[in-house]
């Protein structure tokens, strides 16, 4: 975890202006510190746990103010403490022990495949430039000292680091970034899978059951910040790829038993559903393992530039009802 390492003796510090101006309160103060001290301890060796949490990060230059940019900027980092003890903080990340893997992550974290370009010297000055960071008000200190990211770790807060405590890191020091156009999208949540067909003049305009295109909806939250909020999309599912184990298993999704039928062509998909009613493709490539038993399980391609037009999507008639139990797999005999 990021984290920062504040020594016994430096906490203890602290509360020595308590103790002078309130006796009787600081004492108690100081004796559940003393004791939360001890508890960790013996958990946690030398060190404390985190002190504190990261909240935000992004990319960000300056035009009058300082402003967020998208994929490419002054990396500018938030914290909050995890006791809530102190107030909010924010800051830059300085460059000693950052590496093309720190860089990697803390793309994916603002929301991005992975970073183009990165550094700091005095170029980080051309996205905020110096006296804006130094000036009184703005308040943007280096906040991330010796982040080191080891080859195992997968997301930026796996990384060790120095977190608001004291360094040796000059402001111009302050790492920036370029990261691709390409998107990151973290884990994904399926809110909707039905088969539609259109009602001719009716209302609703169209009808969801055992037949028809096959739709889906889904949210995805971009990087890994817990300030970001999910985006929901809804479209079609692409044929490539997808087989009578795909079919099954999208069935048993909607609570039927297994796929009777089912294929692509803009024919077909057009006697249940006209191109209009659909926002477009949204997954392709389904391949579902033999152990799968859950569709969202499956390996899949998100909306993205891939050839996929109204005649590769899916349309699907399922029967029966889905019970939840799983077929016993045979053992073989040794």
């Amino acid at each position: 975890a990021v984290v920062s390492t504040q020594s016994t003796g430096t906490i203890l510090a602290r509360l020595i202006p308590v103790l002078l101006i309130y006796p009787i309160e600081g004492w108690n103060t100081a004796m559940q510190v003393l004791l939360m001290l001890a508890v960790l301890g013996s958990t946690h060796s030398s060190k404390l746990f985190p002190d504190w949490k990261l909240k935000d990060a992004g990319l960000y230059k300056y035009k009058e103010w300082i402003y967020p940019n998208g994929r490419e900027g002054l990396l500018i980092v938030r914290f909050e403490d995890r006791y809530g003890i102190q107030r909010d903080a924010r800051g830059t990340v300085c460059d000693d022990s950052f590496n093309d893997h720190a860089a990697d992550l803390s793309c994916q974290y603002v929301g991005y495949k992975y970073a183009e370009a990165w550094g700091s010297d005095l170029d980080n000055f051309a996205y905020v430039p110096q006296h804006v960071l130094e000036e009184e008000g703005n308040d943007y200190p280096i906040a991330v000292d010796e982040l080191q990211c080891g080859n195992g770790t997968s997301q930026i807060t796996e990384c060790e680091a120095n977190v608001m405590t004291e360094h040796d890191c000059h402001i111009s020091e302050s790492i920036w970034l370029r990261c691709s156009e390409e998107p990151y999208y973290t884990d994904w949540k399926m809110e909707r899978l039905g088969l539609y067909i259109q009602n001719d003049g009716l209302r609703p305009p169209y009808s969801v059951g055992k037949e028809g295109v096959l739709l889906i909806a889904y949210t995805r939250k971009r990087g890994q910040s817990d300030m970001t909020e999910e985006q929901w999309s809804s479209g079609a599912i692409c044929d490539n790829s997808f087989d009578s184990h795909e079919a099954n298993l999208t069935c048993q999704a909607m609570g039927y038993g297994y796929a009777e039928n089912w294929g692509s062509g803009e024919e077909q998909n057009s006697k249940y559903l006209p191109e209009g009613f659909i926002q477009g493709a949204l997954i392709d490539e389904v391949q579902c393992s033999d152990r799968d038993t859950n569709i969202t399980s499956c390996e899949m391609r998100f909306a993205g530039d891939y050839d996929c037009g109204y005649s590769n999507y899916l349309w699907m008639k399922c029967e029966g009802e889905w019970d939840g139990e799983e077929e016993e797999e045979e053992e073989e005999e040794e």
